[in-house]
């Protein structure tokens, strides 16, 4: 949402593909998750539609695991100050 008195620029056709693109990939990952019991979804009958997603207990009992492995990835993956 904007903030008063400013104003929000209309997306441009190449912003509106890749947004559209993104949306496509998202929705697909989500539906992967779905499947793996990873994630829950909601959906609220309301105007526009309103559509939410959680993580399961099995979702959530991974989150430790990814913790993990994203900070060794920061640690082992990321340029050597020396390279840039």
């Amino acid at each position: 949402m904007a903030a008063r008195g400013t104003s929000v620029a209309r997306p441009t056709t190449w912003d509106l593909t890749v947004l559209e693109s993104s949306d496509t990939r998202d929705a697909e990952r989500l539906g992967e998750f779905q499947e793996l019991q990873l994630v829950a979804r909601t959906v609220t009958e309301t105007s526009p539609l309103r559509v939410e997603y959680a993580l399961t207990d099995r979702g959530e009992a991974m989150r430790s695991a990814i913790t993990e492995l994203t900070r060794w990835a920061e640690q082992n993956l990321s340029p050597a100050p020396e390279d840039l």
